[in-house]
């Protein structure tokens, strides 16, 4: 069994699962439905969840990663390649040409850029745990199985004269440990080529001392100071301040000998290994959160690692959060979600912004965001959960035509293709020879290339390799898809989305007034009349409220009135004042809908409330 000391004296069938499953039976006692199940690569599948929420619609995925699989590898990416170089999920990914990634350990986004916890790459003990309380990590060994324990890092370094002090970590950033204490004030740590910056634990705090250690001996000391450069493959330099500087300056002289051991417990043969946070889950029930969450808690995007009873399946759960689809979960509805889906233990990993997921379409080449992030960009992150397949090159399964599958009269689609072999990896098509054909006379098909020029529907065919895939096609008249989205229009009339981070409601339309709740970035409300620059809203059948309407993205579309003299009126009904009136083909502005009543803004800026069989949207231009 390798141990991390040291002493340095120196197929699924494609139809079923490419098939949405929307509406499938509740999984658990909490409403949580499976909509989507689709093949990354043979041993690992991605699972899309939907779950109503008291607190508004959640998006989950879920890659169940089959340890059993012998095509399966899994692996810690560090950003760039060493600690401090950060990097984003997807660059991690493509870099080093994993199928799926998933964001990891807590990192200190005002320090160095170093994981909290435990890293293991490749078998290497590469960063060691903080030694203060209880913070858990999910690893894979070298015989794949998967574990999640609390981690703790022992060693010391030995002077020739017999002194010793203990180590207090490896590859280390500053932190403030659960005692309030600094994590390098009186505290030695060792630093090796892993290490990517030219200073180490800095922030200005504590003084530090160096040592460079080579061959076993001291080669380099400097007091008061860093060694400024990053430290040489096959050497380690110490850092110590206070009392641990006061031990290296007092027992150390250029080209001494100098004994170096540690080992983090518990000893298994790591294959990887990533820090996180508390547990959420054990033994496939929910566990009190055991440190201090009050930063981390609220409805946010997630990350989560998971494991099966029997060790043999790596669950990583990414949690959408505060999009116009998914609000995001608390860290008990995300413990309540890990137990229902049959998770025996689980740990939580960095979320909110950090969360990032990333998976490889079947027949694609390169991975893709499998959900929007907190924000518009991918944060830069310290280490990744990395899943490769070392599969062979296999025979042609399946293939995959891209394209819209509804057209209008006169569009004109280049479809492509994609495949994939029987290990679900892409499979290269250039060397075969491709068949297109259409069914029916509703447009031309030249190659890949389909012009439509009837309304109707039709069927895009490709024939290669023996395998045959059929694409059905819609083709709908101009006037069709004009009223379509028409209906879309009228459909987003009175429909607002919350673009604010956290935003208050309040119980008027001014900031003077008290603030009823707080609503989350996507949340989407039914907005009911707006009143300068507020938005009354709908929050459930019976509560309203109201928000500022800088705060919300919803549409302001153009209207024309149909009827001959049209009475505006002060609210929404017949027994409303009339404020003034309005004359057929009359230009406004549907701002929102109350039941069968439209607030509008009339040319001169004034607003008020029409009847909605007297008015109708009109599509841009």
């Amino acid at each position: 069994m390798t141990k991390f000391f040291r002493t340095l004296v120196f197929l699924a069938i494609f139809t079923i699962s490419l098939t949405p499953m929307v509406f499938a039976e509740p999984i658990g006692d909490n409403g949580i439905k499976l909509v989507h199940s689709e093949p990354v690569t043979s041993g690992a599948v991605l699972k899309e969840y939907y779950w109503a929420t008291a607190k508004g619609p959640a998006k989950i995925f879920v890659l169940e990663v089959d340890l059993e699989n012998p095509y399966i590898k899994v692996d810690t990416i560090l950003g760039k390649g060493k600690v401090t170089e950060r990097s984003n999920v997807s660059a991690m990914a493509k870099e080093t040409g994993a199928v799926a990634a998933i964001n990891g350990d807590f990192f200190n986004t005002q320090a160095e850029g170093a994981p909290i916890g435990p890293t293991v790459v490749n078998g290497d003990l590469i960063t060691s745990p903080f030694n203060f309380g209880k913070v858990f990590a999910v690893g894979v060994t070298k015989d794949k199985q998967a574990f999640i324990n609390d981690f703790h890092f022992f060693g010391k370094v030995t002077a020739p004269n017999g002194n010793s002090f203990d180590l207090a970590g490896l590859n280390k950033t500053i932190y403030t440990a659960d005692d309030n204490t600094h994590s390098h004030k009186n505290r030695l740590f060792i630093y090796d080529h892993m290490w990517a910056g030219t200073s180490r634990g800095n922030d200005g705090v504590t003084i530090p001392t160096e040592i460079l250690v080579h061959n076993n001996k001291v080669a380099k000391i400097s007091s008061g100071e860093y060694i400024n450069s990053t430290v040489p493959e096959g050497m380690y330099i110490l850092r110590g301040s206070g009392e641990a500087a006061n031990f290296l300056l007092n027992n150390f002289q250029i080209g001494d000998e100098i004994n170096i051991e540690y080992s983090m417990l518990p000893e298994r043969d790591w294959s990887m290994l990533v820090g996180g946070h508390s547990l959420l889950v054990n033994s496939g029930q929910p566990y009190p959160y055991t440190r201090d969450k009050s930063t981390l808690d609220g409805l946010r995007a997630r990350t989560a690692a998971g494991i099966s009873e029997d060790r043999s399946t790596l669950y990583l759960v990414g949690v959408e959060g505060r999009t116009s689809e998914s609000v995001g979960l608390t860290l008990d509805d995300l413990t309540l979600f890990l137990v229902d889906i049959g998770v025996w233990q689980a740990v939580n990993l960095d979320g909110g912004g950090s969360t990032t997921l990333v998976t490889r379409p079947l027949g694609e080449k390169e991975v893709q965001r499998a959900f929007p992030t907190e924000q518009q960009w991918e944060r830069m992150v310290v280490n990744a959960i990395g899943i490769y397949s070392t599969a062979p090159q296999g025979q042609l399964k399946d293939i995959v035509i891209k394209g819209k599958d509804k057209l209008v009269v006169g569009d004109t689609v280049d479809y492509t293709l994609r495949a994939y072999d029987e290990y679900y990896n892409p499979f290269d098509l250039s060397e075969l020879d491709v068949e297109w054909s259409i069914t029916n006379n509703l447009g031309t098909l030249t190659n890949n290339s389909f012009s439509a020029t009837s309304p109707g529907k039709t069927t895009l065919t490709v024939k290669i390799n023996g395998l045959t895939k059929e694409l059905p096609l819609t083709i709908i008249s101009k006037e069709e898809a004009q009223k379509e989205e028409m209906a879309k229009l009228i459909a987003k009339i009175g429909q607002g989305t919350i673009t604010g981070s956290v935003v208050n409601v309040r119980s008027g339309p001014d900031l003077t007034f008290d603030v009823l709740t707080q609503v989350n970035l996507g949340t989407q409300l039914k907005i009911l009349d707006q009143e300068g620059e507020w938005l009354q809203v709908q929050l459930t059948e019976e509560n309203l409220g109201w928000v500022a309407n800088w705060l919300m993205d919803y549409p302001q579309v153009p209207g024309l009135v149909t009827g001959k003299v049209v009475n505006v009126r002060k609210g929404p009904g017949t027994d409303q004042e009339v404020l003034t009136q309005v004359k057929k083909d009359d230009q406004i502005t549907l701002l929102t809908k109350n039941k069968e009543w439209y607030k509008v803004a009339l040319s001169d800026g004034s607003t008020g409330w029409i009847i909605d069989w007297l008015v109708k949207p009109i599509l841009d231009k």
